[in-house]
């Protein structure tokens, strides 16, 4: 079905037809996937556990160590970027991606 699309029509509606049966696949699973992260769980139980009991010691580790939002967006940019300038292999391979997308743009 995909090579008679490409042949006439492209490759273009080729990447919109993925492109919409990945989102409409994405939002579909959203209510059928459960939380797995621990530190999300066990939040969630202690604020059960506090609800239910009126005991406030119930207090889960990330709630101690929660930051501002201007420390998460930190923390959230600074990683990918030191992860850049100290691993080799992430160095070889954006700087192998980026030369492939020079040539293909030009």
């Amino acid at each position: 079905m995909f090579g008679y699309l490409a042949q006439e029509k492209g490759f273009r509606p080729i990447n919109w037809i993925m492109f919409a049966l990945a989102s409409t696949f994405s939002i579909a699973l959203i209510p059928i996937v459960d939380e797995t992260r621990g530190s999300v769980l066990l939040s969630r139980k202690a604020a059960k556990l506090r609800k239910e009991t009126g005991d406030d010691r119930y207090v889960a580790k990330e709630e101690y160590e929660r930051g501002s939002v201007t420390q998460m967006m930190k923390t959230s940019l600074a990683r990918p970027l030191r992860m850049l300038t100290r691993v080799s292999l992430h160095q070889f391979l954006s700087t192998l991606l980026a030369l492939t997308l020079c040539y293909r743009a030009f």
